[in-house]
């Protein structure tokens, strides 16, 4: 079987925007602080961030470009905005468990694995198995 960087880095961001969405989904069920209610527009967000992603299946250049600013500026709100903002407020209600954490860190993960994709891509790299 044969991946290529484009279906594996699709993957990883629908993956890490599933995953988002599910456990933003359970924190609404929650409700123990304001930031965690699920709307339409919040599923809809989300739908967008998946669709955003599928640019990168048709492999153009520009596509790479436009994935890589969209990556770097939700790595930039998760910096800037999720931790500062939302983790202190779920930590001060006492509702940030290790849930919580896990998934900060697996969703950011994520978006990090993507990125070390598009910059190998943009670079010209490719990932293939060596025939030793």
């Amino acid at each position: 079987m044969k991946l290529k960087q484009n279906t594996l880095t699709f993957g990883i961001l629908a993956a890490a925007f599933v995953f988002s969405a599910a456990y933003q989904l359970y924190r609404a069920t929650l409700m123990q602080v304001p930031d965690d209610a699920f709307t339409v527009g919040t599923g809809f967000a989300y739908a967008i961030f998946v669709g955003i992603s599928a640019l990168v299946l048709t492999d153009r250049r520009w596509a790479w470009w436009m994935i890589s600013a969209f990556v770097l500026v939700l790595v930039a709100v998760g910096a800037f905005w999720y931790f500062p903002v939302v983790a202190v407020a779920r930590i001060e209600a006492g509702a940030m468990g290790p849930i919580g954490w896990l998934e900060a860190t697996v969703y950011l993960g994520l978006l990090f694995v993507a990125g070390f994709l598009y910059t190998l891509r943009l670079l010209g790299a490719r990932l293939v198995p060596s025939k030793g």
